[in-house]
């Protein structure tokens, strides 16, 4: 098990202020030893920056033994999943598990991770797992 649950990996895309090239991408996801990338983004797509096009990154991603997985309905911004739900519970089950392999990178449009929604998601749901029941 690694000592981190999540590695923040910024990724822009055009709806963002800035571009983050492909191969820095790439190599952000190498310097911090990440073996799953996670792709929470309802829209896996750019006209802009084609190279981050859900089938493109995925090929670009298992060529550099990175495993992809992509998580939109129960994680991705467009659904109104709650966190008590199975589906979004069983989502992060299956992340909480990747992680036991190694260090997991969740990737989404928001140029900053405190203004993607699955930070407060996440806070909620451990919130719900973590803290006293009230009897």
């Amino acid at each position: 098990m690694t000592d981190c649950w999540f590695d923040a990996i910024r990724h822009t895309d055009p709806k963002s202020s800035s571009d983050l090239p492909q191969d820095e991408f790439l190599e952000m996801l190498k310097a911090h030893h990440v073996v799953t990338l996670i792709d929470v983004r309802s829209r896996p797509y750019s006209s802009h920056n084609p190279q981050f096009n859900k089938r493109e990154l995925s090929g670009t991603v298992k060529s550099i033994g990175i495993q992809y997985e992509f998580e939109d309905k129960a994680l991705g911004g467009l659904g109104d999943v709650s966190v008590k739900s199975s589906e979004f519970t069983d989502a992060i089950h299956r992340v909480l598990s990747l992680q036991e392999h190694g260090h997991v990178a969740m990737m989404c449009a928001e140029k900053n991770p405190a203004d993607c929604h699955r930070a407060f998601k996440l806070a909620a749901w451990l919130h719900n797992t973590t803290s006293p029941r009230k009897k």
